[in-house]
C-alpha cells in the first residue's frame, strides 16, 4: 500500500481517483480505491500470467502493473476497467478493490 495518507492524497488527486468524504465524521478524509492484494494475486497464480500479460491485457505498462501490484500506486480507472475485463464477466469491482478512508495529516 502507498506508504501514508499524504502520499495517497497526492497520488490519487492528481490522477483524479480521491473524492472528499461527507459527513461529520469525515473531517477531511478522503476515499482512496486500493486493491485486494491477495485477492489479485490468486487470480494472477490461478491463471499464470506474467506481468507482460497483464500489462497487455489491462492496457497500461509492465512497470505500472509492477507499481500497482507492490502497492507503490492506486490503481487508476484505466487499471480497475482493464483488470475487470481481463478478469471476467464473474467478477466484479468489489472482489479486487475496495474504497478505503484516509486523513491527510496536516
Amino acid at each position: 500500500m502507498i506508504a501514508s495518507c499524504e502520499q495517497a492524497f497526492v497520488v490519487g488527486s492528481l490522477c483524479g481517483r480521491v473524492a472528499p468524504v461527507v459527513g461529520k465524521e469525515a473531517r477531511g478524509a478522503m476515499r482512496v480505491v486500493r486493491m485486494r492484494t491477495d485477492k489479485v494475486a490468486a487470480l494472477i497464480k490461478l491463471r499464470d500470467w506474467t506481468p507482460k500479460q497483464i500489462a497487455h491485457a489491462v492496457g497500461v505498462s509492465q512497470a505500472q502493473v509492477s507499481r500497482i501490484l507492490r502497492g507503490v500506486q492506486n490503481p487508476g480507472p484505466r487499471f480497475i476497467a482493464g483488470w475487470l475485463e481481463a478478469a471476467g464477466q464473474e467478477f466484479k469491482f468489489e472482489d479486487f478493490f475496495f474504497l478505503d478512508f484516509c486523513t491527510p495529516s496536516r
